[in-house]
């Protein structure tokens, strides 16, 4: 598993796109290389998913995703997709977990 670094200016601050002079730019962006094969699956997601769950939670969520029998395909990205979402949305409820909004 890959996970880049945060793009943000300080904690809560992330870079943001905008149509004023204090906006980021497109350029601004992290650029990065990955080499994926047939069957690999990229996560892409906010602070919303990062802030609440860890990489193994991710990872853990896409391979159960994966083990209810969804092959590679739309319906398994929606699968996963969907799990993702519950899990960081339960977590950010739970008042016993120490995660920045949770």
């Amino acid at each position: 598993a890959h996970r880049g670094p945060p793009q943000e200016h300080d904690f809560g601050c992330p870079f943001q796109l905008g149509h004023h002079e204090a906006s980021d730019k497109a350029s601004d962006a992290m650029r990065t290389k990955l080499y994926l094969e047939h069957g690999d699956i990229v996560v892409l997601g906010s602070d919303g998913l990062w802030d609440n769950l860890s990489e193994v939670e991710v990872l853990e969520s896409v391979e159960a995703s994966v083990a209810e029998g969804a092959s590679i395909d739309e319906r398994l990205m929606d699968v996963a997709a969907r799990n993702l979402l519950s899990k960081a949305y339960e977590v950010s409820m739970d008042k016993s977990r120490t995660t920045p909004y949770s």
